[in-house]
C-alpha cells in the first residue's frame, strides 16, 4: 500500500509561486530596459545622421559628460542585473536572492550617481558665487574677512543715512546714539522706533553677525550671501 503523501500548506504553496512570480516580474523589467536601450540607440544613430546631434554632441561640458556616462554605467548595470538571473536560472538557487542582489547593484549604482551629481552642484554653485562677486581663485579667507568689514562699514553707513533722511522728531532720532552703530542692537533700535522694516532688520543683522566669522568659517557662499544682503538693502525704499 502506498504511503499517502503529505499535503502541502498554504505557506509551503505561497514559497513554491514566489519564484514563477518574481521571474515575470524580472522579465517585464527585462523588456522595459531593452525597449529603452533600443530606443536611446536608434536615436542616437537617427541624430548622427541627420546632423541634429552632433552640435549638442560638440557642445556638451565635462560636467554633463559626466552625468551622461553615470546614467550609462547605470543602465548597464540595471541590465546585467535584470539579464543575469534570466539567463542562468539553473546556477541560481533562490530566485529571490538574485533579484536582491540586482537592487543591491542598482542602488549602489543611483547612489553614486548621486553624489556625482552633489559634486557638480557644488562646483556650479561655487562658479556662480565667483562671478557674482568678482573672486579671484583661489578663495582666500583673509581677504575674504577684509571685504566682509568693509560690506559692514557700508551696511552702518546706509543705516545712519536712513535715520538722517527720515523726517521723524529729532528726539526719536537722538534714541538712536544710545546704541553702539552696526551692532544687532542698533539695528533692532531702528526696527523699534520705525526706521527700517521687518525685513531690513533682519538684513543689517545678518551682516552684522559676519563679525564673528574666523578664517576658518568664511566660505565663499557666506561672503556671496553678504554681497546680495548689501545688495537688497540699497535696494529698498527709504521710510518716511
Amino acid at each position: 500500500m502506498r504511503e499517502q503523501e503529505p499535503e502541502a500548506n498554504g505557506d509551503e504553496v505561497r514559497a513554491l509561486r514566489r519564484p514563477g512570480k518574481s521571474r515575470f516580474a524580472l522579465q517585464i523589467v527585462a523588456v522595459f530596459l531593452v525597449l529603452i536601450g533600443l530606443v536611446a540607440l536608434f536615436g542616437t544613430i537617427h541624430g548622427l545622421r541627420q546632423g541634429w546631434l552632433i552640435p549638442s554632441w560638440q557642445s556638451l561640458s565635462d560636467a554633463q559628460g559626466s552625468i551622461i556616462a553615470s546614467l550609462v554605467t547605470l543602465y548597464a548595470a540595471a541590465l546585467a542585473a535584470i539579464m543575469g538571473p534570466l539567463i542562468f536560472t539553473g546556477q541560481i538557487s533562490s530566485m529571490q536572492a538574485a533579484s536582491e542582489h540586482a537592487l543591491s547593484t542598482i542602488d549602489s549604482q543611483i547612489q553614486r550617481l548621486a553624489e556625482q551629481l552633489e559634486h557638480i552642484r557644488k562646483v556650479v554653485r561655487q562658479t556662480e558665487a565667483e562671478i557674482q562677486i568678482g573672486v579671484e581663485a583661489p578663495f582666500d579667507p583673509e581677504k575674504a574677512l577684509l571685504r566682509l568689514e568693509g560690506i559692514r562699514e557700508d551696511a552702518t553707513a546706509l543705516a545712519q543715512s536712513i535715520v538722517e533722511k527720515s523726517r521723524k522728531h529729532k528726539p526719536t532720532k537722538e534714541k538712536t546714539k544710545r546704541k553702539w552703530p552696526g551692532r544687532r542692537p542698533y539695528y533692532n533700535t531702528l526696527f523699534n522706533l520705525g526706521f527700517i522694516t521687518e525685513q531690513q532688520r533682519n538684513l543689517f543683522v545678518k551682516l552684522s553677525d559676519t563679525r564673528l566669522l574666523k578664517p576658518a568659517d568664511v566660505t565663499l557662499e557666506k561672503l556671496a550671501a553678504a554681497e546680495q544682503a548689501l545688495k537688497e538693502l540699497k535696494s529698498e525704499p527709504v521710510r518716511a
